[in-house]
């Protein structure tokens, strides 16, 4: 899927890039989930730590 790419780009702190894929997908196939994911990404730096949900940094 499209939009996990912009995930693991967040993930590994590249967030602007992350961002632009995510907008990407759902421009591209819109989908409930990938919305979410992108409000999600978009709302990650006001929300505690334990709120990143699939946006977790890898341990290491």
């Amino acid at each position: 899927m499209p939009g996990s790419s912009g995930g693991e780009l967040i993930r590994h702190g590249q967030r602007a890039q992350g961002l632009e894929r995510l907008r990407a997908s759902v421009a591209q196939a819109p989908t409930p989930k990938r919305a979410l994911l992108l409000a999600a990404a978009h709302a990650m730096p006001m929300l505690p730590r334990a709120l990143h949900g699939p946006f977790v940094a890898y341990p290491g």
